[in-house]
């Protein structure tokens, strides 16, 4: 008999549950995967499953205590949510944690078991450790399905992707990336995609990548010879950047933590470094270091968002906030404000987003924050790029630039030039629009600043199209694709394939032009990002160019390039 296809595991598990949401009753079901990526997808696929109740996400080992039952019932309401549990906590010999067996065992007796909802996604060592030590709770279950394997490895992005760090580490170090996320996309596609698929203006750059590096600040130098302008130096580090020495000087393990699972989160290791994150927290609660825990919030946060997982890296930043404010301190609040005002933006919500950078804007004012604010104005330049309110935005990069010409921060200059010449291109003002990216371009190629580059490249591409010149901006966007690959920047690589696309359908390449947005698309489509309806769209319309069997070969070869891309293949 064959195996069963993702599709008809999702449902039979959605019909279990409605039929138990139906009766309020309780409906558990257990999912038995191969191992780690077959989890993330099975728990993808479910939560983007339409379903008369709400999804809900809840990583088990980030529960504190990790009492799983326990939390399950406390939060469950007659309306759901059913809680997608995945990634128990591991004690150091590898197996399930036995503290977590025990509250499970304990909640027979302990609780009055009301209805709730809950899938609970297990890898096969896991459900070995879980029948032993709590059969009580394995032979409840209402359904037991296994999830196909097919396919599983190439149609999601797995908890760790990108290139290896060898390959990824200068130029994380360059543009400010070490928890990319969307990082280093933003920038990029300007006036092409926009102009042709209308108002899909995919621009994070600057709102992801800002206060995010390996080096001291994104607009510090990263040559180990350059000197780093004083007011960087000078500056408060930023949130997910301090080191655990700093932190907790009295706490040698401790500190050791943080660095360690900072280098996990560097190289997108999320399980472990999670799991140790929330242990540090826990210690670091208990003897009231705010500073430390609050840094470990911000790291389980990106550690969330690696896995894009973003409702629950939402929780955690806001957590770290509420703690940065209670103790005072400044650029911990303001950097957090701008994580949380990045979640938004990346999911189209911009008078959240702008709330939010407004917020920390304001912020960094009173602080007298230079590094920050100069940041902040190109947040919300963005924003108010968006609103098609361009010259309240050209005055912001303006006034970035101004700052970082008086403090000698040549890295963060390019950034502010890229982003005038991007509204001199939205104003149809083409010889300006090249002058400045020529000199941020210039600044980039000095410093061999490659991720700012692949942004540049980028946006030359962007201003060719405009202009009608498909061959020059054909060579402008595959520099900056080859630049993405050997970075392993999948949202980037996902932006810039969407314009080799359109280019190659202007220059009637049609099967090139359905690769290339078929790769956007996939990409799109694991970053839970609202583009994946244009490039459908788009693709649709391309479907009459090429042959039926050309078609479905140039689609199959797409998946099978973005599953090497963010495997790290």
């Amino acid at each position: 008999m064959s195996e069963p296809t993702p599709e008809e595991v999702v449902q039979e598990i959605v019909q279990a549950l409605a039929a138990a949401h139906a009766q309020r009753v309780r409906g558990f079901i257990a999912v038995r995967c191969t191992g780690p990526r077959e989890v993330d997808h099975a728990r993808e696929t479910l939560i983007r499953t339409p379903a008369p109740f709400p999804w809900k996400s809840l990583p088990a080992s980030e529960l504190d205590p990790p009492d799983l039952l326990g939390y399950v019932m406390h939060a469950s309401e007659a309306r759901g949510p059913c809680f997608l549990a995945y990634g128990l906590p591991r004690g150091r010999d590898g197996a399930v944690l036995e503290r977590f067996i025990e509250l499970i065992n304990v909640a027979g007796r302990k609780y009055v078991m009301a209805p709730y909802l809950m899938v609970l996604l297990l890898t096969i060592d896991e459900i070995k450790d879980l029948s032993r030590g709590a059969p009580q709770l394995w032979r409840s279950r209402d359904l037991f399905v296994g999830w196909p394997v097919q396919d599983a490895a190439s149609r999601f992005v797995p908890a760790v992707s990108g290139a290896s760090p060898a390959n990824r580490g200068g130029a994380v170090a360059a543009s400010g990336g070490g928890v990319r996320g969307l990082q280093s996309a933003i920038e990029r596609a300007g006036g092409g995609v926009e102009s042709i698929f209308g108002n899909i203006q995919i621009n994070d750059y600057e709102i992801t990548g800002d206060t995010y590096g390996l080096a001291p600040w994104a607009g510090a130098p990263f040559n180990a010879g350059d000197e780093v302008p004083p007011y960087i130096a000078a500056a408060a580090p930023p949130a997910g950047r301090r080191w655990g020495r700093t932190l907790a000087a009295g706490d040698e393990e401790g500190a050791a933590i943080i660095d360690a699972c900072r280098l996990l989160l560097d190289q997108r290791k999320s399980e472990h470094a999670r799991q140790e994150l929330a242990r540090a927290a826990k210690r670091f609660r208990g003897s009231h270091n705010g500073p430390a825990t609050a840094e470990c919030y911000v790291l389980l946060g990106s550690a969330s968002e690696i896995r894009f997982d973003h409702s629950v890296a939402l929780e955690w930043y806001e957590q770290a906030l509420a703690v940065y404010e209670h103790i005072g301190d400044d650029p911990g609040v303001s950097d957090t404000l701008n994580m949380i005002g990045r979640l938004r933006f990346v999911h189209g919500d911009l008078d959240g987003a702008f709330s939010f950078f407004d917020r920390a804007m304001r912020h960094d004012e009173e602080a007298g924050d230079e590094l920050r604010l100069a940041s902040g104005y190109r947040r919300i330049g963005i924003i108010l790029e968006e609103r098609n309110e361009l010259r309240e935005a050209l005055l912001l990069y303006e006034r970035a630039a101004e700052i970082e010409r008086r403090n000698g921060d040549r890295f963060a200059l390019c950034r502010s030039l890229h982003h005038q010449a991007r509204l001199h291109q939205r104003k149809e003002m083409f010889p300006e629009a090249r002058e400045l990216l020529s000199q941020s371009l210039a600044i980039k190629e000095e410093l061999s600043d490659l991720s700012g580059l692949a942004a540049g490249y980028h946006e030359l591409g962007n201003l060719d199209l405009r202009q009608g010149q498909y061959e020059s901006a054909l060579d402008a966007y595959s520099r900056a694709l080859e630049i993405e690959e050997q970075l392993g920047d999948v949202p980037g690589i996902a932006v810039t394939q969407a314009q080799l696309g359109l280019v190659h359908r202007e220059l009637a390449e049609y099967p090139a032009s359905v690769k290339a947005l078929s790769i956007a698309r996939e990409i799109f489509y694991r970053l839970q990002s609202p583009y994946v309806t244009p490039m459908e769209s788009t693709l649709d319309g391309l479907r009459v160019m090429v042959n039926t069997t050309d078609f479905e070969r140039l689609q199959s070869e797409a998946r099978v390039y973005v599953g090497d891309l963010v495997a790290g293949g």
